[in-house]
């Protein structure tokens, strides 16, 4: 995986491309973020839980994480921020 689809912050949060795999994702930030036959990529993820191309500064809670979409456009995600949640 190119260094640039993802990087981690010092807040312990990363920056990813909406390209890249959520199994990717999953793997190098030991997430468990929803996998479907539906969508592979974190923008896909991002489209299929806004049920649209969401704008940017759009939040979604997933279990494990929060996913804020950072840079889109009319036809895609292109960067999202992901922030571990705490667990209780």
């Amino acid at each position: 995986m190119p260094l640039d689809l993802l990087q981690r912050a010092e807040d312990g949060s990363a920056v990813a491309a909406g390209e890249l795999p959520v199994r990717d994702t999953n793997r190098q930030l030991d997430l468990e973020l929803p996998e479907s036959d539906s969508y592979s990529t974190l923008a896909g993820l991002c489209l299929t839980l806004a049920g649209r191309i969401p704008e940017k500064g759009a939040r979604f809670e997933v279990p494990d994480a929060v996913i804020e979409v950072l840079e889109a456009t009319s036809q895609r995600v292109r960067l999202v921020r992901i922030s571990r949640r705490n667990r209780p």
